[in-house]
This record gives structure tokens, C-alpha cells and sequence, in this order.
């Protein structure tokens, strides 16, 4: 993943721009979802593995949002747009082939938002 400078911090287009990202994220995983629902359809495994790609994407960002905004550097609606979410990615700008792989960069990396995402479960 190439490192797009995320836009600046603390600035109400940042905040647009990210709220923006994460609920089209989840409208268009939703929009998958019930699609495949209402075809009584599987969703195959590959168009899975993105949906839960891209949400993980939209969770840990909004919560590095939150957390700590200074580790987030790239931006997360350029990666939504370049990205082909085959991988995990963090908004940091790290991209892991598994989300195992994910969760242990954010626990090495990012351990206060490691910590607050665990007690979401």
C-alpha cells in the first residue's frame, strides 16, 4: 500500500472526510450482504474475505480516529479508492496478508487501541 498523506488533524474536513469513508464502507458491505441475502445466495469466499477486510479497516480506523489520530497516516479515502482490499490494512499505512497478521501489529504497534478493541468482543 503506498502512504497517501492522511489530510490534516483536528480539522473539520479530516473529520468529514473519515466519517465519509467508514459509512460508505459499511453501506456498501451492507448492500453486499443483503443482495446476496435476498438471492438466497452464499457469499462466495473471496467477496467475504473483503467485506471483512474493508470493515476492519473502517473499525480500526475510526478508532485510531479516536484514540490516537497521530498514527494514522494515510488517507483513509485515497486507500479506499486505490486499495484492492485482498489484504488487511491498518490506517497507520501497514498492510497484512491475514488478519492474525493485523491484530499483531496493532497489539506491537498500537497497543491502547489493541487493548480497546479487544473489549469491544
Amino acid at each position: 500500500m503506498q502512504k497517501t498523506a492522511a489530510p490534516k488533524k483536528g480539522g473539520q474536513g479530516y473529520a468529514i472526510g473519515l466519517v465519509s469513508t467508514v459509512e460508505s464502507i459499511i453501506r456498501d458491505v451492507w448492500e453486499i450482504l443483503h443482495t446476496y441475502q435476498r438471492k438466497s445466495k452464499l457469499l462466495p469466499p473471496t467477496a467475504a474475505f473483503r467485506c471483512r477486510s474493508l470493515v476492519v479497516f473502517a473499525c480500526m480506523g475510526e478508532l485510531l480516529s479516536l484514540i490516537m489520530p497521530s498514527a494514522i497516516a494515510v488517507s483513509m479515502s485515497a486507500v479506499l479508492k486505490s486499495g484492492q482490499f485482498t489484504e488487511f490494512y491498518c490506517a497507520c499505512g501497514s498492510a497484512c496478508p491475514h488478519e492474525f497478521d493485523l491484530m499483531n501489529h496493532v497489539r506491537s504497534q498500537h497497543y491502547a487501541l489493541y487493548k480497546f478493541f479487544c473489549h469491544l468482543h
